[in-house]
């Protein structure tokens, strides 16, 4: 009778251990389930607010390229809308890439303020782009190219920070 009871018990011992190894590789499976289900649910959500970021944007580089309105005057009325995207969005940005997108942000925001500093005059007037360039005779088609290559500085400045800003 002692045999048999130790066989029994061996036995037993045997199909506890099948059976906790199988219930551990089904909650290392379920584990991996969930982190695999929560990264692609954060990318997800990151690409969301990403498109709704860039969109306060579109229109603001399809104007800078086809000159469909003044440069100033598009900035002032977009820069707040664009300003809160930019802190909805923020959010979704790692630290490195904050740090990445924060430096070119800045760069847009003082072209910001560099405008809404000159006041009511500041919608329609052309900024040079030193005070060298006002000296002498100031052409119309100087003012001309100071606008156009502040359109592409703000085009590119826009583009940096939405391509920093689409990689997670």
């Amino acid at each position: 009778m002692g045999d048999n009871f130790f066989q029994f018990s061996e036995n037993t011992i045997n199909v506890f251990k099948f059976s906790g190894v199988a219930i551990l590789g089904y909650l290392a499976g379920k584990l991996i389930e969930i982190i695999v289900q929560r990264n692609r649910d954060d990318r997800q959500e990151f690409r969301s607010a990403y498109a709704e970021f860039s969109k306060y944007f579109t229109g603001t580089l399809q104007q800078l390229e086809t000159g469909e309105s003044t440069l100033n005057a598009l900035i002032l009325a977009e820069f707040s809308n664009q300003d809160l995207a930019m802190r909805d969005f923020i959010r979704h940005l790692s630290k490195a890439r904050k740090n990445q997108f924060f430096a070119k942000w800045r760069e847009y925001e003082g072209k910001y303020y560099e405008i809404k500093n000159l006041g009511f005059a500041g919608i329609c007037c052309a900024i040079a782009p030193s005070e060298e360039e006002l000296t002498g005779n100031v052409t119309p088609q100087d003012m001309e190219r100071w606008e156009l290559d502040r359109r592409k500085e703000i085009h590119k400045i826009i583009g940096e920070f939405l391509v920093i800003a689409e990689e997670k």
